[in-house]
């Protein structure tokens, strides 16, 4: 399958805990942009479980041996403009229910976590259904707190 996201986790409860704290803490002006610059890809496996990632650069420059975005320094063009990997690296390639994006973004009382089904791979031929999109957000509520929003202005 090639390079896989460093990031690859599990959506647990833990992982939710971290990822509410990760919201309280970025709610700072000095990382507001840091935050909202972040996407998380996220795949539902065929047996239910959720494994997400850091969106990460498919390729790096050779001699360079990081994840994730690196840094400017040293890096022929700004890593906004390099191919990512996609949704198939986090299970590796096989069959998904569904795919998308996890993100913040920053409202009036604060960051708060959106959930899509942006998935060129996985939901632009055969987009899921609202009541797929309702178990997924319920899903992502279960883990992170009922605070998580549907962005469907990112929906594929």
């Amino acid at each position: 399958m090639g390079r896989s996201a460093r990031s690859n986790s599990a959506l647990t409860k833990a992982v939710g805990r971290r990822l509410r704290s990760l919201a309280w803490q970025m709610d700072t002006p000095l990382l507001h942009g840091m935050a909202r610059s972040v996407t998380f890809l996220w795949a539902m496996e065929t047996k239910g479980t959720i494994r997400l990632c850091v969106e990460e650069l498919a390729e790096l420059p050779e001699g360079m041996d990081m994840s994730g975005h690196p840094r400017r320094r040293g890096f022929p063009s700004h890593p906004v403009h390099e191919k990512k990997l996609g949704h198939p690296t986090l299970i590796d390639g096989a069959a998904a229910r569904v795919a998308g994006e996890l993100f913040l973004d920053l409202r009036s009382d604060g960051f708060r976590w959106f959930v899509n089904v942006k998935s060129g791979r996985y939901c632009r031929h055969m987009p899921p259904s609202r009541q797929q999109i309702a178990e997924v957000l319920a899903y992502f509520q279960s883990m992170l707190g009922n605070d998580v929003g549907f962005d469907d202005i990112r929906t594929a």
